[in-house]
């Protein structure tokens, strides 16, 4: 994070100032974190497998 936050610093601050920015961030965020900590589920999971008869 302390990578990139030198470049979309600015950006960032100027996304707070709407809810659709501040949600926009929240899912930034949750990726980065995901990235961070080796959670790479982004986006739809597959469902249990089809039970057989």
């Amino acid at each position: 994070w302390s990578k990139i936050e030198r470049y979309i610093g600015d950006a960032l601050r100027y996304l707070e100032l709407t809810m659709e920015g501040k949600q926009w961030t929240a899912t930034l965020y949750s990726h980065i974190f995901a990235i961070e900590h080796n959670r790479r589920r982004m986006g739809p999971q597959p469902g249990p497998p089809p039970q057989q008869r």
